[in-house]
């Protein structure tokens, strides 16, 4: 199925915010992942127009979740950064600038929470390539778990869209170039590990540089819903149809019905001389 029709939340387009926060509805949650330099705790901020890191490589990750709504089947994705080419860290513990996506984000603990994301990166783990990944992580370990991994070599521009799904136990990663179709990375996982939460974001890296923007996310639907509404307008529209004015259904005559009368019109005889 393609990927889902979804809404924008917050396009990160507007003066500069620190913490993010969008009126109250953005919430800080801590890095779950010690790869990713553990983290603050803290939201990003929104800088020249994206959400990005507050402070730079030695703070870790700054992640905040969407709060005003929990999702179970879930789409959401979001705009690499359109500015500036991403920096390659140097590989082991120093990873490069990265951005993550979160669904079925859910707090266990007042600092331990569950879920799954994607993870963008170029490192030097893979020679400055991209390195898209899926993953999940389970309180109380510090490390993430890798369900899926990608690495791009080429095809991949500033501004382009990434996205996941999180549709029953099936979950996706997803890939948009420019103005072109989404298109899925990799086969899909199966996992029945968290069944809803919160969606949000994740970043670090250099504070003037690495960020995202456009985040979008909503309710996805599963394979099932998705033909039965089909089925149910596909149907609608048939129903209208056949009672439009100049559309009169044509029903089959019976003469022998009860109270029917067969009108002929009138014949002219000729007689002959």
């Amino acid at each position: 199925m393609p990927f889902p029709a979804i809404a924008l939340l917050d396009s990160f387009i507007r003066g500069d915010e620190h913490p993010l926060s969008d009126g109250g509805q953005w919430t800080a949650f801590p890095c779950p992942d010690a790869r990713a330099g553990g983290g603050p705790g803290e939201a990003p901020q929104v800088k020249n127009n994206r959400c990005t890191s507050v402070f730079g490589w030695g703070e870790g990750e700054y992640s905040a979740y969407w709060n005003p709504s929990v999702f179970a089947d879930i789409a959401a994705a979001f705009r690499q950064e359109p500015q500036f080419p991403w920096l390659v860290g140097g590989g082991g513990e120093e990873p490069g600038e990265k951005a993550r996506l979160y669904v079925r984000l859910k707090k266990v603990t007042a600092t331990e929470f569950t879920g799954y994301f994607l993870q963008l990166e170029k490192d030097t783990e893979t020679e400055g390539k991209w390195k898209i990944t899926l993953r999940k992580f389970v309180a109380p370990s510090v490390a993430s778990t890798v369900l899926r991994e990608v690495t791009l070599a080429s095809g991949v521009a500033n501004g382009d869209l990434w996205g996941i799904t999180a549709i029953g136990t099936i979950l996706q990663m997803w890939h948009k170039k420019g103005a072109g179709a989404w298109e899925e990375l990799a086969e899909p996982v199966t996992d029945a590990s968290f069944a809803e939460g919160w969606t949000g974001v994740g970043v670090r890296g250099t504070a003037t540089r690495a960020g995202v923007q456009d985040f979008e996310a909503g309710q996805a639907e599963t394979k099932e819903e998705k033909e039965a509404k089909e089925k149910a307008a596909k149907e609608k529209a048939e129903e209208e149809e056949q009672h439009k004015p100049n559309n009169t259904p044509v029903t089959k005559f019976q003469p022998d019905a009860p109270g029917v009368r067969l009108l002929l019109p009138p014949t002219r005889v000729r007689i002959g001389r």
